[in-house]
């Protein structure tokens, strides 16, 4: 991915949207079933240049290079125990952080935000101490644009923040629905929650996919495409989000397209059973027997679905019945 995106990165928030098409067949079962998803790349460091480049990842370690600088060079103007001692305090502050940066993410998490914050704040105070810089007049006129301008971003940070809040809320909500099969409410909640900031839950599954399993088990299977599509549109790489995308258009006889969408999920996780087992029976039931025999054997070697017997004893039938022995469709 950074090989890929050197430059400009994935964008902020994209690594967990771009890592599937990289490949999930090597990772574990929790992860190639969609089980569970990846949020974070090993550490903040691999974070900030896959998402944001080259570029921008000067720039963020830049800061903490700088401040590395200001510490050494007020170690060598400290003269006052008192001072020598907070200077001690601020350096293994930073040794800690760089340690943590690089086994996990701290920033993510607004305490260690405001904690790193109030050591470069510190550490910038006790070099003015020392190194004095030359004061420049004021200009009334930028400090009023100044303040009205930081007056603005405060309100509307205060606005989104609050705006993320009430989804979250609605998107806990939703979740909870659905694990009580309260396919109405999964519906409501999901429809409160969506706003042009809040498309995706923190484990980056839209939440119109969400709405769309609500509607296609209550049989609705136009909306829950709709649903479906548009969950698509914000993460073309959720293997679930192309499994239930396939298997409405296929509820809805849209064969080729049900093959198409079954197809990209394989690609993504060439071990998620769960296509293996529905594209099986989309060519089981188009009289593709082979097809069908391959996708249901893969599937019964990764085991965890019992009833795989039974499709491929019914698809042995089948391969008897025009003459096809199924050691011969592994050796073609």
């Amino acid at each position: 991915m950074i090989s890929d995106h050197f430059v400009v990165g994935v964008g902020p928030g994209n690594w967990k949207l771009q890592l599937p098409y990289y490949g999930l067949e090597e990772l574990h079962p929790f992860y190639s079933e969609g089980i569970r998803m990846f949020r974070r790349a090993n550490n903040d460091f691999l974070q900030v240049l896959s998402e944001a480049g080259i570029i921008w990842f000067t720039l963020f370690t830049s800061i903490y290079a700088l401040v590395i600088i200001y510490l050494m060079k007020i170690k060598n103007r400290v003269t006052e125990p008192r001072d020598y001692i907070i200077l001690v305090c601020l350096l293994f502050g930073f040794i800690g952080f760089f340690v943590i940066f690089f086994f996990s993410f701290p920033h993510e998490r607004i305490e260690h935000s405001v904690l790193i914050s109030l050591l470069i704040a510190s550490v910038i105070v006790q070099h003015r101490k020392i190194f004095p810089r030359i004061r420049i007049p004021k200009l009334n006129h930028f400090d009023k644009v100044w303040k009205l301008g930081s007056h603005l971003i405060l309100i509307c940070c205060i606005g989104l923040g609050s705006s993320l809040y009430r989804s979250g809320v609605h998107a806990r909500r939703a979740l909870t629905a659905q694990a009580q099969q309260d396919w109405n409410m999964v519906i409501e909640d999901v429809k409160e929650s969506s706003t042009p900031f809040y498309r995706l839950e923190l484990s980056a599954t839209p939440m119109s996919w969400y709405s769309g399993v609500a509607y296609y088990a209550l049989s609705d299977y136009s909306n829950a495409l709709l649903e479906f599509m548009d969950a698509y549109r914000h993460h073309p790489n959720h293997i679930h989000v192309l499994n239930n995308l396939a298997s409405c258009y296929a509820k809805l006889d849209s064969i080729e397209k049900a093959k198409e969408y079954y197809n990209k999920a394989l690609y993504i996780s060439p071990n998620f059973r769960e296509s293996l087992v529905n594209l099986g029976v989309i060519y089981f039931n188009s009289k593709s027997y082979s097809e069908a025999y391959k996708l249901f054997d893969k599937a019964y070697v990764l085991g965890g679905y019992d009833h795989l017997g039974t499709y491929l004893q019914k698809t042995r039938e089948k391969l008897k019945q025009v003459g096809i022995k199924p050691s011969d469709i592994f050796s073609e």
